[in-house]
This record gives C-alpha cells, sequence and structure tokens, in this order.
C-alpha cells in the first residue's frame, strides 16, 4: 500500500473547533476525474481533514483530490465495495465522519447547517440522516428521494458490509433526521459509464446471492438493478423477494421498496391490473406508500377505473403530504413521485371529468395549471388528456373552456394550434376549428390550411362557403392536386359529374407527375382518392373508369397519412 498524508498535529485540533467537532470527509474513488471536483468543492470549506482511498484511477482522479487538499491512500480494488468504504475510516481522525461518493454534492449552503448540528448535538446521538436526492443533470428533476446516514461519530464501531450496496452497521445510539440533502447524479451518467456500472454492480450481486442464498437485501438490488434492463428479470426477482416477505422471513425496512419495482415494471409492460394488484398490497403493507398511490392513480385511469382513479389520486395528496410532515418516520421509503403532484392532480381532474363529476374535474384542473404555471406544452397535454378519455355527455363546456385558455395564453404555439383544430373539428365545433386554421396560416403562410378550411365547409354542408374559401388560392393555382380534389368533390355533392371530370384528371395528372417526391407528398389524399375510386365504380361512368385505368398507381393502393398535415 502507498499512502500519501499531510502530518497533523498531536492534538488533533483545528481552527475549526475542538476534537470532537472535527469532521473528515471519507471518500472512496476510481477513475472519477469529471464529477469530483463538484462533490470536494461542495464540502472542503466546512470538513477538517479529506480522506480519500483510491482504488486503481488511471485518469487525474488523484491529483484533483490533492488540489483539494486531501490524503490520498492506495489500494488495489478488491470486489467489494464495503472493504474499501472501511479502509478510508480506517484514516480518519476527526470526531465526525462524513461519508460522500464523487458523483455526489453537498446542497449550497448546507455546510454551515451541518457545523450547527455538530456543536449543538447531543451525547446521544451517534449518526446523522441526509436526504439524497437522484437529480438528472439534463433537466434539474428529482427523480428518487431517500434518505441516508451519512454522518456519525468517529471510535464507535460503525462498519459497512455487503460486497456492493454497502450496509451501515449501526452500533448504539440514537439518530438524528436532518434537512441536509445531498444531490446524486450517478444514476444519468453517459451511456458508456452506466453499462460498466451496471455490469460490476449485477457480477458482484450474483456473487452475494450465491453466497447468501434468499438474502432479501440481494434480490431487492437485483430488482431494482434489473427495472431498467430487463423488465422479466427484474419481476422474477422482485417476485422472489415479494414470496419470501410473505411466508414471515425477516427483511430489512428499505424491501418494502421492491414493489415500486414491480407496479412500475407492470405498467411499463401495459398489464395495468398486475400494477394495480401490486399498488394494493404495497399499500396494505404501508398506508402511505406514496409511489403506491401514484402508479395506482395511474393505473387505474388507463384502465377507464375513473372513480378509483380519483380516489387514488387523492390519497396520493395526502399520503405526500404525510410523508414530508414524517420523513423521519417514513425514512426507509424511497419516493420516485416526490414532485408528482401535478400529474395527480392532472390525472384526478381527467377522471373527474370521465365519470361524468365534470365541477370536480374543473376544480382540480385548474389547480393543476395553478401548480404548473402552464408552458405550451402543459396546455397541449391536459387538452389531450381530456380528448383521450372520451367524456360523457355534456363535458364538452369543460373542454372548450380549457380550449379558450390554451389559445389566449398560446396564440401562435403551431403544435397547440394544430392539436385544437383536430379537438374542434371531432367535436363539431367548426366555428372553433376555422379559426385555428387562419391562425395557422397567419403563422406560416401555408395555402393549405386554407384547402383545409374549404374541406370544413364541405363537411358541413356547405359548398358555396367553402368555393368562396378556395377560390382566391385556385385561381392562382389551378394545378394544386388539393383543390382540385376538393372541387370535384363539390361539383359531385352538387349533382354536377359531368363537371367534375376536370377536376379528377387535374388532380390525378399532378399526383402522378413524375417529379421526384410528388406522389409521396400527397399521400395524404389517399384516403380521399380510395373513396372517390369507389364512388366511381359504382356509377360505372366509362370516362372515369378510362382515367382511373390510365394511373400508373390506383388510388385505393395510396395510404394516407397524417390528416393534420396540410
Amino acid at each position: 500500500m502507498k499512502k500519501k498524508e499531510k502530518k497533523r498535529s498531536a492534538s488533533g485540533r483545528t481552527p475549526s473547533g475542538m476534537p470532537g467537532t472535527r469532521i473528515s470527509l471519507c471518500m472512496m474513488v476510481k477513475d472519477e476525474e469529471d464529477l469530483l471536483p463538484q462533490a470536494l468543492g461542495s464540502v472542503r470549506d466546512f470538513v477538517d481533514e479529506i480522506i480519500v482511498v483510491d482504488t486503481g484511477s488511471t485518469d487525474r482522479t488523484v491529483e484533483i483530490a490533492e488540489s483539494f487538499g486531501a490524503k490520498i491512500y492506495h489500494h488495489p480494488w478488491e470486489n467489494d465495495f464495503s472493504r474499501h468504504r472501511n479502509q478510508t475510516l480506517e484514516y480518519a481522525t476527526g470526531g465526525w465522519v462524513l461519508i460522500l461518493d464523487a458523483d455526489e454534492e453537498l446542497q449550497e449552503g448546507d455546510g454551515p447547517v451541518i457545523r450547527e448540528m455538530i456543536r449543538r448535538c447531543p451525547a446521544r446521538v451517534s449518526h446523522i440522516l441526509f436526504r439524497v436526492e437522484d437529480v438528472n443533470p439534463r433537466d434539474g428533476k428529482i427523480t428518487n428521494e431517500i434518505h441516508s446516514i451519512r454522518m456519525f461519530r468517529n471510535g464507535m464501531g460503525f462498519h459497512y458490509r455487503s460486497i456492493v450496496h454497502n450496509q451501515l452497521q449501526v452500533p448504539s445510539g440514537d439518530p438524528l433526521f436532518s434537512s441536509v440533502t445531498l444531490r446524486h447524479y450517478g444514476y444519468h451518467l453517459d451511456p458508456a459509464r452506466m453499462e460498466e456500472k451496471f455490469q460490476r454492480r449485477i457480477a458482484l450481486l450474483n456473487r452475494q446471492l450465491r453466497d447468501r442464498p434468499g438474502d432479501p437485501y440481494t434480490l431487492f438490488n437485483l430488482a431494482n438493478a434489473w427495472f431498467e434492463k430487463d423488465l422479466e428479470k427484474c419481476l422474477w426477482y422482485g417476485r422472489l423477494l415479494v414470496d419470501s416477505m410473505r411466508s414471515g422471513t425477516p427483511f430489512p425496512p428499505v424491501c418494502l421498496n421492491v414493489f415500486y419495482c414491480l407496479m412500475a415494471a407492470h405498467m411499463n409492460e401495459g398489464a395495468f391490473d398486475a400494477a394495480i394488484e401490486a399498488c394494493e398490497e404495497a399499500i396494505g403493507l404501508c398506508e402511505h406508500y406514496v409511489d403506491a398511490h401514484y402508479i395506482l392513480c395511474d393505473a387505474c385511469l388507463r384502465s377507464g377505473r375513473y372513480e378509483e382513479a380519483v380516489r387514488a389520486g387523492e390519497n396520493y395528496l395526502r399520503s405526500l403530504a404525510h410523508y414530508r410532515r414524517h420523513r423521519r418516520e417514513m425514512r426507509h421509503l424511497w419516493v420516485h413521485m416526490i414532485d408528482g403532484e401535478a400529474d395527480v392532480l392532472l390525472g384526478i381532474g381527467i377522471s373527474s371529468a370521465a365519470a361524468g363529476h365534470l365541477e370536480q374535474g374543473r376544480e382540480y384542473l385548474d389547480r393543476f395549471l395553478r401548480r404548473k404555471g402552464p408552458g405550451p406544452g402543459d396546455w397541449k397535454r391536459l387538452l389531450e388528456s381530456l380528448e383521450s378519455v372520451s367524456p360523457r355527455d355534456g363535458a364538452w363546456d369543460l373542454k372548450a373552456r380549457y380550449l379558450e385558455q390554451a389559445l389566449c395564453a398560446c396564440p401562435e404555439n403551431r403544435p397547440l394550434l394544430q392539436l385544437s383544430y383536430l379537438i374542434y373539428r371531432r367535436g363539431g365545433r367548426f366555428s372553433g376549428a376555422i379559426d385555428c386554421l387562419r391562425r395557422l396560416r397567419e403563422l406560416d403562410g401555408d395555402p393549405g390550411w386554407q384547402v383545409k378550411e374549404a374541406e370544413l365547409h364541405v363537411e358541413r354542408g356547405d359548398p358555396a362557403a367553402a368555393l368562396t374559401a378556395i377560390a382566391g388560392y385556385y385561381a392562382e393555382n389551378p394545378l394544386d392536386w388539393r383543390c382540385n380534389l376538393l372541387l370535384m368533390k363539390i361539383s359531385m355533392d352538387m349533382g354536377r359529374p359531368a363537371g367534375s371530370g376536370r377536376f379528377l384528371e387535374n388532380a390525378f395528372r399532378s399526383l402522378v407527375a413524375p417529379e421526384k417526391g410528388r406522389f409521396a407528398a400527397a399521400r395524404g389524399s389517399g384516403a380521399m382518392l380510395s373513396r372517390m375510386g369507389e364512388v366511381l365504380r359504382e356509377k360505372d361512368d366509362s370516362f372515369y373508369a378510362a382515367l382511373v385505368a390510365s394511373l400508373p398507381v390506383p388510388p385505393e393502393e395510396m395510404q394516407e397519412a397524417c390528416s393534420t398535415s396540410p
């Protein structure tokens, strides 16, 4: 073993306080040059020594640690996280140990809080729990929240066990539950790093399970590890653990979190009934299981069990409030849906509307909007959700309320205008649909929206209005296939089939023109062409029959594309 350390005084005192209040930061690292500066920078002003056990770095990790004044100890990697974690403890000289990983950082402003906690800490307290938030650095969203012992008194016999996902063994003393927060980024690294971590993790877990068959904690971690990779393996290990729990086998409280793996895996597979069953069992074991109520609300909504979705959503809101008030008592529970309140408010609102409770639906949807401070994406999500559940009769007023609000808040958002056009059109509200089309044309200048407007007039049985809408554009573009198809339909609807031949011929000739891309661009009218072909066959008109027969691609073979594209 090679080591490099700074000489310390005989008394062990530092300017930060008495020996019992000195803090030793203990870290084990390997090839962490990207994240280590952030981790060390977040704590260096609040600790008295930095202990780093390096297990074989080949990058600048050691150099970076030394630049922060760390004492470096070199130990070759032995495929045992607890062994190396315990090695860091052997070198600590402070009265308190702080545990931090290289992919974590202390939340800004919490350093002084730690110092004050240590100064005031009663003698009966031997260890302190921090909140650890899994954060996606790309968007800053919290994907999970757990509570973990990250500080403890030195020299009392605290140590780690398990070769992977090491567990701290507490010899004695009371816990102190703190508001100090660590932000963890290790589940959102680049794909190569994540794959490397996964393979090492699985290999160690498999070895641990061979050494300790049926061990609940190992089964839990295997289910958790496979969740992102293989849902069948996740469910297999999760069911083994749950069967063991049902049989009365003692298990660490953290193993209750295996139900999240089961619930979420079933949801990802679209097995909503199985997800609901897992949620209900989890809630039976822990009344305020936050994630279980969240997923139960979602599963019931997707299954059309709207009344149950409302109850589950309301239980989520109560359980989340309970968890926030009683984090200490619920410290073993992992909470992935800590920021799921807006999702659930939307779910309750949609489910209430679908169940016919329109006023209640409006109340919760308004709460969703207040909670979100909505942007275009939030409005789009609300409208799509309302549209997807096909609310009962009488719900149009609720839908119209939010359509108007959305278009007022985001009058120039193209995707939102397109969605609103579709909703108005499906609901038979042609004036609203036409208004959306005219706004879209003003935004991008595409005359295709003008053709869509004419089509709407045809749908509502007003060919005169359709001709007025399309007249100007057709005068300038007499060979446009969309206009010609529409004019052919108008002619036939008005009982003038003889006059429609010219329009049909123009449309077909344009559609099958040899220019590259012309036919592909026209696929959106495949359905209309196919219908026209059927009509022509029924009429058995020789002119039309000859025209259709001359086409290189029969109309019925054209496939319909997105109807919202002009």
